[in-house]
């Protein structure tokens, strides 16, 4: 019984509330939709102007920080005259071209190497360098021989391919951060991987008169350098592919 109360009490107030007999009622409701949209409409226009102000402000900090704390290339390390495998792989080490914007201050944090849009981190390549050398102990310790040097000197090599991707001004920056980002497995990069990668698309960019995109791994990068990149299922949908 009180159930059957409780929708007597409303059904008449449903009924009054919708007007589904008055003009007016309807009209009033008309108007009602019609200024919820025109405040949602308001709302959506206001969202997007503060967000345009925020990106705004934040690309003029940028510029102001950029300009009163340039970049400083970080010194070379002394290598001398050697040419064993450790003595190539500092000179290596050298020829990535660190830089910081806080040189009274250096960390493994602020100090980086321009990877395109991207700063590789002095301490994210440390963390790379020692998954690396884990793994190189891992297999001389499995096969019973020592693989310090081979290791060290495979590590070297693909650094210098790295380093000349890199400096290679006809490769958009755009490139070179993507081949990165597909080059890289937590906290391990596969340096070689990154330049081979950069390198191949360039190629193939250039055989398409650099236009459109190319896939790379699981993206498809834009030949130019100057549109988004896309999902390489998305690109195919698009057409892109």
């Amino acid at each position: 019984m009180k159930r059957l109360t409780i929708i007597a009490m409303f059904f008449p107030i449903f009924l009054t509330s919708c007007s589904w007999d008055d003009p007016n009622g309807i009209k009033a409701e008309e108007k009602w939709i019609a200024q919820s949209k025109e405040d949602t409409i308001a709302y959506e226009k206001k969202v997007d102007e503060d967000q345009k102000n925020r990106l705004k402000k934040e690309e003029e900090e940028k510029a102001q920080f950029e300009a009163s704390h340039p970049e400083v290339a970080i010194a070379k390390g002394d290598i001398g005259p050697s040419s064993s495998t450790d003595a190539k792989f500092a000179a290596a080490m050298n020829n990535l071209g660190f830089v910081t914007r806080y040189p009274g201050a250096q960390t493994l944090d602020n100090v980086y190497v321009k990877v395109g849009t991207y700063k590789l981190t002095a301490n994210s390549f440390q963390m790379a360098v020692a998954e690396y050398a884990d793994e190189c102990k891992r297999a001389s310790a499995y096969s019973g021989k020592n693989y310090r040097n081979a290791c060290i000197s495979t590590l070297t090599s693909g650094l210098n391919n790295f380093s000349a991707m890199l400096k290679n001004k006809n490769i958009p920056d755009i490139t070179k951060s993507v081949a990165l980002g597909e080059a890289s497995f937590g906290k391990s990069i596969d340096f070689e991987h990154a330049a081979r990668l950069a390198k191949m698309h360039f190629k193939l960019c250039q055989q398409k008169g650099n236009q459109g995109y190319v896939e790379m791994v699981t993206l498809a990068v834009p030949c130019d350098g100057s549109a988004d990149v896309l999902d390489i299922h998305t690109a195919r949908k698009m057409g892109f592919l």
